[in-house]
């Protein structure tokens, strides 16, 4: 029978868990920060026609525990998916037998039948005013996929700095 003794264990132990302990700190402000980056990137990428989008993006943390920490980036605006996939030509008509409403800034093709209230409500094109009308067909939107960029800046900032924490932990041990 013979007797094996690991001398400094206990100091390794103390090491180590000090380095544990801060790969879950720096974890938990690495999603913290990709997240706020990830949110820049969206609402930067999106577009701005009334800001309603942009203003809606928020990247947050959602959990966080000694070692581990979720974060979302999203779209609170009802339409976002709308934006990031586009749309197929549709119809849309007013509600309860109310009207639509909108400007014309160009040329808009009307037809009769359609239109309520309009400077030039005898059909065919109009170049200016308030046009009202029952219904539209609106000729779709093409996708604009602006979470790409975001998820792209989201993961690329988490990899890099989970890669220098656990990077630090290492060199620590080592020494």
């Amino acid at each position: 029978m013979f007797d094996i003794e690991v001398e400094g264990f206990d100091e390794l132990e103390r090491e180590w868990s000090t380095q544990v302990a801060k790969i879950g700190s720096g974890t938990r402000k690495s999603v913290g920060e990709a997240t706020r980056a990830g949110e820049r990137v969206a609402q930067a990428h999106a577009p701005s026609k009334t800001n309603s989008l942009r203003d809606k993006i928020e990247g947050r943390v959602l959990t966080s525990d000694s070692m581990s920490a979720t974060g979302e980036v999203k779209a609170g605006a009802k339409y976002s998916s709308f934006v990031k996939d586009g749309t197929k030509p549709h119809i849309i008509s007013a509600k309860n037998g109310k009207s639509l409403a909108f400007v014309s800034g160009g040329n808009v093709q009307v037809k009769s039948e359609n239109v309520l209230s309009h400077p030039r409500s005898g059909g065919g094109s109009a170049s200016y005013g308030m046009v009202f009308v029952r219904r539209v067909h609106h000729p779709g939107t093409k996708p604009n996929d602006f979470w790409s960029l975001c998820e792209l800046a989201t993961g690329l900032i988490l990899e890099q700095a989970m890669n220098r924490i656990v990077d630090a932990a290492c060199d620590a041990m080592n020494t």
